[in-house]
């Protein structure tokens, strides 16, 4: 599926709210071949980060689903990182400078955390990143350039 049909998906999903949208995110899990979650607690969609489910299933969505990736792989941000840069993802890492919408970002969140969301935009200071479990919710929010760990091109995942 073509980049530009890939955002579209995943525009489709702005707003989507972990509480009022439960069961949306519940399928976010269980696309990304994790039910276990959704099994647990009533409260997993407010337990259990879940930027990276989000990711997976919207890249299933776009016939780009990585199913190499084993399951417990498939909802850690941190995976989403190109294989050259030491992640999982088999996908070509890009710089900022090249980086187009709807590209795999991934974040660093602290101590050994991390957020994977989709590249939207970029100045010298901070960059546009669309994603899930953003504020509890799917919505466009800035990061700081500090926090940039990995590009990978949509097109080559």
């Amino acid at each position: 599926m073509n980049r530009k049909t890939f955002n579209a998906i995943v525009k489709s999903y702005l707003g989507t709210y972990e509480v009022s949208d439960k069961e949306i995110v519940g399928h976010f899990f269980k696309s990304a071949r994790n039910t276990w979650i959704t099994r647990t607690s009533p409260l997993f969609s407010s337990k259990y980060a879940w930027c990276a489910a989000f990711i997976y299933t919207m890249l299933k969505k776009a016939g780009k689903a990585p199913k190499y990736m084993e399951a417990q792989h498939t909802i850690r941000a941190k995976s989403y990182i190109p294989e050259s840069m030491g992640g999982l993802l088999k996908a070509d890492a890009v710089k900022i400078s090249e980086a187009k919408e709807g590209d795999i970002i991934v974040l660093k969140r602290g101590k050994n955390m991390f957020h994977v969301g989709t590249f939207v935009s970029a100045n010298t200071r901070t960059i546009m990143v669309r994603g899930g479990n953003q504020n509890n919710r799917v919505k466009n929010s800035l990061y700081r350039i500090e926090a940039l760990v990995s590009i990978a091109d949509y097109e080559s995942v």
